[in-house]
């Protein structure tokens, strides 16, 4: 007989955040906006949900995944910041209640790798003991950091100035401090957040 199509499904699942292990390019994550963390061990032919049933809270819009143990990985969800050391078998909040935040973006620093920058809709946060405590270091509400590929100790952030304008800001102490480039233009307007990008 004539092939059939596949059924349309009725509802979709968005992938809101991704990220490959360094130390080993087929292990991946992937975070859904329907609060799901998906895992693949063979470069995406096969994918397992991982943590199921554990509360993550809303869309999964960041995923990090330690630089040389791709068992511990780092999700933001909801207002919380969620964490696995077994490779998404068990995940623990690491927020108190007191210090929630949504990150939009959660990066490790490839030479510190217990380090953490958060951009959030607080601003910038770091964390300097694996996700245990959070400093804030920039108070606008941040949508991307990147670091400096050959210096960590360069952090740069893509923040809502005043009204609706883009700025962008950089630390050179390794997220210490942050100060706005001056040179960069004023005029971008913000509509819907926005993404860095960092060459080598």
């Amino acid at each position: 007989g004539a092939a059939q199509d596949p059924l349309s499904c009725p509802w979709q699942v968005n992938v809101y955040s991704f990220d490959v292990a360094a130390s080993d390019n087929n292990i991946l994550y992937a975070g859904t906006e329907t609060g799901y963390v998906n895992k693949s061990t063979d470069n995406g032919h096969n994918w397992q949900l991982s943590g199921q049933g554990y509360p993550f809270g809303g869309g999964v819009v960041a995923v990090a995944i330690h630089p040389e143990n791709p068992d511990v990985v780092y999700v933001s969800a909801g207002s919380q910041i969620h964490k696995t050391t077994d490779g998404g078998l068990n995940w623990t909040p690491m927020l108190a209640s007191s210090s929630l935040f949504g990150a939009s973006r959660l990066i490790i620093d490839y030479t510190q790798p217990d380090k953490l920058v958060a951009a959030t809709d607080k601003g910038i946060y770091i964390s300097s003991d694996a996700g245990v405590s959070w400093i804030r270091n920039w108070t606008t509400k941040t949508w991307d950091v990147e670091i400096k590929p050959d210096d960590n100790n360069t952090i740069y952030g893509i923040s809502s100035a005043t009204g609706s304008k883009f700025e962008l800001v950089i630390s050179r102490d390794g997220g210490s401090t942050f100060v706005k480039d001056e040179n960069f233009p004023s005029d971008h307007t913000n509509t819907s957040g926005g993404l860095l990008a960092v060459t080598p």
